[in-house]
């Protein structure tokens, strides 16, 4: 059934947008391209929300996730590696 379905999604959708953002991030992807999928991405997930398809709390999370710069997943990282 389709709530199967979406909840197999909403496991795997955090590392679909934490790729999603390095895509996003990388220097050699031209300008026009990265607003392109920041639209395309941004929609998507307001789309979800009027829909009602995953929590808001969640698509904020995956909101952030995407929006996130570089440095901010660097020291998450770091963060996560030492433990605190």
């Amino acid at each position: 059934p389709a709530s199967t379905y979406r909840t197999l999604l909403q496991h795997a959708l955090p590392k679909v947008i934490e790729h999603l953002n390095e895509i996003f991030r990388n220097p050699n992807l031209g300008r026009m391209t990265a607003k392109n999928l920041e639209e395309k991405v941004m929609l998507l997930l307001k789309v979800w929300e009027e829909w009602s398809i995953y929590p808001p709390v969640f698509l904020g999370g995956l909101e952030a996730t995407f929006q996130r710069k570089i440095a901010d997943l660097d020291d998450d990282l770091l963060v996560l590696q030492k433990g605190v």
